[in-house]
């Protein structure tokens, strides 16, 4: 609006620059201001209506909400335990990772005892000289 009312003459200024910028004498803005007023006079009357307005509005659904004290009680009461069960679920589903995790391990360590187990049966069980022969422990030369 501004560089319109420049290009006019409406307003004195300057252009500089390649991009459309002006440069306006501030008296001269002011003083088409006294006379014409601002292009925003109209709408600082609408704004302030409208904020009005929404003041209003927001003062009305605070009242609205406070009618029956029993009724903000359990609309209270819902909402902690809504609150408390989100709070549950999530406490549960990482129980049950935990668990799932732990089982994971029990049964990596029950394998690893198994296969302990079979070693130590193998080294404690009866040899023949077959097995010894196989195995490379046979053979003097010692």
């Amino acid at each position: 609006m501004t560089r319109k009312l420049a290009k006019n003459g409406q307003l004195v200024g300057e252009q500089r620059g390649g991009r459309n910028q002006w440069f306006i004498d501030p008296q001269s803005l002011a003083n088409e201001i006294a006379e014409r007023g601002g292009p925003w006079e109209g709408e600082v009357e609408k704004l302030a209506d409208e904020v009005r307005r929404l003041v209003g509005k927001v003062a009305a659904l605070e009242t609205a909400g406070t009618g029956d004290p029993h009724e903000a009680r359990a609309a209270s009461q819902r909402d902690q335990y809504r609150a408390e069960a989100a709070t549950m679920r999530e406490v549960a589903i990482r129980a049950n990772a935990a668990h799932r995790a732990a089982v994971g391990g029990f049964r990596q360590m029950l394998e690893a005892m198994e296969e302990q187990t079979n070693l130590v049966s193998e080294l404690l069980g009866p040899r023949t000289p077959v097995d010894l022969g196989a195995s490379g422990e046979a053979g003097g030369g010692r």
